[in-house]
C-alpha cells in the first residue's frame, strides 16, 4: 500500500498547469494536491457544509458593503493565493486585496491584507497550522480570521512588529479590522447559521508561544 511518502510533490507550476485541466478546485499544501476543502487527504472528496455555506456568503456580502469602493477589495474563494515562500497555493474562503497588490491574468495572487478561513472539523487543523504558518510569511498580511460556524466563534491573529495576537470573539461580539479601518459585525455574519451545535465546535488551538500572543 502506497503511504504519503511515495505520494508525488509537486511544484506550483506542475500544480498549476495540472489544475487547469481540472473541474474542481485544488490546493498545493506541502507539496501534495488537496481537494478544496478537505485538507486531511490528498485529493480526498470534498464538500461545504449549510453552515458553512451561509457564513461564506453573509462574510462577503459585510464585506463588499463596509469596503464599498474604496482601495481595498474583498474577493471569494475563486482567487488562488500563491505563498512562495512556502511554496503551497491555497483557495481562501475570503480575502481582501488593498492598493499595490496585483492579481495575475491566470487568477492568481500573491498578497492579502487580511484572509479568512471558515473552520470544519475536516479542515481546522490545517487551517490553524500549515496554512497560517504559510500566511504568516505573507508581509503584505496584517490579519488573519478563522470563523467557526457550529460555535459561532472567531479566532482573529493580529501582526505585531516581533509576533502575531490572538484575538477571541462569539456571535454578537464587534470584530475590529484596524488594518481595513472596519469593524465587522459577528451576529450578521452568523445570521441564519443557527443555534451553537454543542460538543461541534472546534477548540481553539494550542499556539506556541514564540509565535502568537493571546489577549483578554
Amino acid at each position: 500500500m502506497a503511504t504519503r511518502a511515495d505520494l508525488k510533490r509537486w511544484t506550483f507550476e506542475e500544480y498549476f498547469a495540472w489544475e487547469a485541466m481540472q473541474e474542481e478546485r485544488h490546493e498545493l499544501i506541502d507539496g501534495l494536491i488537496y481537494r478544496k476543502d478537505d485538507s486531511t487527504e490528498p485529493t480526498g472528496m470534498a464538500g461545504a457544509s449549510r453552515r458553512h455555506i451561509v457564513t461564506n456568503q453573509r462574510l462577503m456580502r459585510q464585506l463588499g458593503r463596509l469596503l464599498g469602493d474604496g482601495p481595498c477589495q474583498a474577493y471569494a474563494s475563486d482567487l488562488k493565493l500563491h505563498v512562495a515562500d512556502c511554496g503551497d497555493s491555497f483557495y481562501p474562503d475570503a480575502l481582501v486585496l488593498c492598493g499595490g497588490m496585483e492579481i495575475e491574468d491566470r487568477g492568481v495572487t500573491c498578497d492579502a491584507a487580511v484572509v479568512f478561513e471558515i473552520l470544519s472539523p475536516r479542515t481546522a487543523a490545517t487551517d490553524r497550522g500549515r496554512k497560517f504558518q504559510c500566511y504568516r510569511t505573507l508581509p503584505s498580511l496584517s490579519h488573519y480570521v478563522l470563523l467557526d460556524p457550529n460555535a459561532l466563534t472567531a479566532e482573529i491573529f493580529d501582526r505585531s512588529e516581533a509576533s502575531w495576537t490572538l484575538r477571541t470573539g462569539r456571535r454578537g461580539d464587534p470584530l475590529p479590522l484596524p488594518a481595513l479601518g472596519i469593524e465587522l459585525d459577528l451576529a450578521d455574519i452568523f445570521t441564519g447559521v443557527g443555534e451553537p451545535i454543542e460538543g461541534v465546535g472546534i477548540p481553539v488551538w494550542n499556539l506556541r508561544t514564540d509565535l502568537v500572543r493571546t489577549t483578554d
